[in-house]
């Protein structure tokens, strides 16, 4: 934003008023950081503060019209408001005083929230938020059918799941309790006694995001069914079946 502050006095027989006069002084305060000029044929002076405030450094009344009591003023944006604070300086006899703002100039960037008349030669390259009320006629990106084939294919998938399908086994008694230091691997299957005393069949877990879980199996800590840490035992095995 800019604008041009005109006839800052300070002199004697303001607007040719005889005995009137009066010292025109000029202050912004907001925003705190701006841009000021002096135009050519100007005698303002100041730096617009409480303490330099703009004031003409001649002892003269200028007419709205003439330069030597002009000043252009530009705030860097975005700005919402500014105030300026117009004060009457050491001369104080009366009189019409008053300074005049001109030129206002706003900048900035225009948008438009209306779509274009005419569609353009080729589509979007990302889609809408929301979808078109008519499908639009497209060819597939790949071929659908009604239902699924009758028979399998012929080969395998050329890449495997996420995660594979396990199943929990089954078996006649107990596995070897659960011992602290022996060597476990994903599957591993040991037998401990639960909470109310019943013996209880258990896997070593692991998963495709982990697969070194296993690790965790012959540790102290991690000793199926301790209280001990919060239960973390339950992070490295899994309960199958009673035996």
């Amino acid at each position: 934003m800019s604008f041009i502050i005109t006839d800052i006095d300070n002199g004697l027989e303001g607007d040719g008023q005889a005995g009137a006069g009066f010292s025109d002084t000029v202050v912004l305060w907001i925003p705190p950081t701006y841009t000021s000029s002096v135009p050519a044929g100007s005698s303002v002076t100041g730096t617009g503060t409480a303490v330099s405030p703009f004031i003409n450094s001649n002892p003269l009344s200028y007419d709205a019209n003439f330069p030597g009591g002009n000043l252009h003023i530009s705030l860097a944006g975005p700005i919402t408001t500014f105030t300026l604070q117009y004060l009457c300086g050491i001369i104080q006899l009366g009189g019409s005083q008053l300074i005049h703002m001109s030129n206002i100039r706003f900048e900035g960037a225009c948008s438009t929230d209306s779509p274009t008349r005419n569609p353009t030669d080729r589509p979007t390259e990302s889609p809408t938020n929301t979808p078109t009320a008519i499908p639009i006629a497209s060819r597939t990106l790949s071929p659908t059918t009604a239902s699924p084939t009758a028979t399998p294919t012929d080969s395998p998938t050329e890449s495997p799941t996420n995660t594979p399908t396990t199943s929990k086994p089954t078996m006649a008694g107990c596995p070897s309790k659960w011992v602290a230091g022996a060597t476990y691997v994903a599957g591993s299957l040991v037998s401990m006694n639960d909470a109310s005393g019943n013996s209880q069949i258990l896997m070593c877990k692991s998963t495709a995001a982990m697969p070194t879980l296993d690790k965790l199996c012959n540790q102290a800590g991690f000793e199926p069914f301790s209280t001990a840490y919060g239960g973390a035992w339950q992070h490295a095995w899994e309960v199958i079946e009673p035996c």
